[in-house]
């Protein structure tokens, strides 16, 4: 069954790859990719490279926002978006030899009221007949206060349909009240919710016990090189990835939680769930754009996660 991917702050992004990239400088790209972007996205497109269906949801205006449709289309996306009337932001992404990857983000458009309920009426439409809902990234200007617990609502539809989320500031916080099935944090996010400082895999496991207990069925705290707990139903697991040579780190966080996704939909252990999440999250990081992952990577890559069962305190 399919997976709905809303993204309220949908982006137009613009990969510049820089080689000798010079801060307060000038400097010349090698090359520029445009695609259309936010973590929802980025969710579907790892989803649609593993044969998965899908559809996406957010919010389009201006040229930008044309712009980023029409490339969803390129990609073959399927996809439906509610029309705004200010442009869709776009973001910057420099990679560059032996900084990584630096990403500008605008703040996006600022939405008015009659947009917002549009946008959640639709949600709750595309819902609809759907195996689970993620919901993932920012909330755009001009968004209520309460906006991820109208879009949990929404994508829920009065059904126990599971919905997933993935974001960050006050707008995870007001997911978290909402009582989702799942969410996905790293540790920053996970330090923000509890008030904890997350220094190693133990501070991660307690950071994602404590939001547990806050009523969220499934809590994958991601961090980084060091690995990804997943607290599930009063147990807990502790996965390390293998080593690879990174190209481009953007958009591994959400190739991990469409990994999540994808297993529990299939009836995975959480076990194994939180290894294929692990190795779809690595595989991101061999590729230059965000989601371009393949099935033959992930096999083998989920062949040397090492999963142990943790013990909660």
């Amino acid at each position: 069954m399919s997976t709905l991917c809303v993204t309220p702050n949908v982006a137009l992004d613009r990969t510049l790859v820089v080689p000798r990239f010079a801060i307060g400088g000038v400097s010349r790209s090698e090359s520029v990719r445009i695609s259309i972007g936010g973590k929802g996205v980025n969710v579907a497109r790892t989803l649609s490279s593993l044969g998965q269906p899908n559809h996406s949801a957010g919010l389009l205006g201006g040229e930008t926002g044309a712009l980023a449709s029409r490339l969803a289309d390129a990609e073959g996306l399927s996809a439906s978006w509610t029309p705004i009337a200010r442009p869709t932001r776009t973001c910057v992404i420099i990679l560059a030899d032996g900084l990584g990857a630096s990403v500008i983000n605008e703040p996006g458009p600022l939405i008015s009221e009659d947009e917002w309920s549009q946008f959640i009426a639709n949600v709750g439409i595309l819902s609809r007949g759907r195996s689970g809902v993620c919901i993932s990234g920012s909330v755009p200007p001009g968004s209520p206060p309460d906006a991820m617990r109208q879009l949990i609502e929404a994508a829920r539809g009065g059904q126990s349909r599971r919905v997933w989320i993935d974001s960050s500031g006050e707008p995870l916080v007001d997911a978290v009240a909402a009582s989702p099935f799942g969410i996905k944090v790293n540790a920053n996010e996970a330090s923000a919710i509890t008030g904890q400082s997350i220094t190693d895999v133990n501070g991660a496991l307690n950071a994602a016990h404590t939001i547990a207990e806050l009523g969220i069925r499934a809590v994958a705290l991601t961090l980084g090189e060091q690995g990804a707990v997943l607290v599930y139903d009063g147990r807990a697991w502790y996965a390390r990835a293998p080593e690879v040579a990174v190209n481009n780190p953007v958009g591994s966080g959400d190739s991990f939680l469409a990994g999540l996704i994808m297993a529990y939909r299939d009836g995975s252990s959480p076990e194994e769930a939180l290894r294929f999440a692990s190795a779809c999250g690595t595989a991101n990081t061999l590729n230059a754009e965000a989601g371009r992952i393949g099935a033959i990577e992930v096999t083998r890559l989920a062949a040397e996660v090492a999963v142990h069962p943790m013990a909660l305190l």
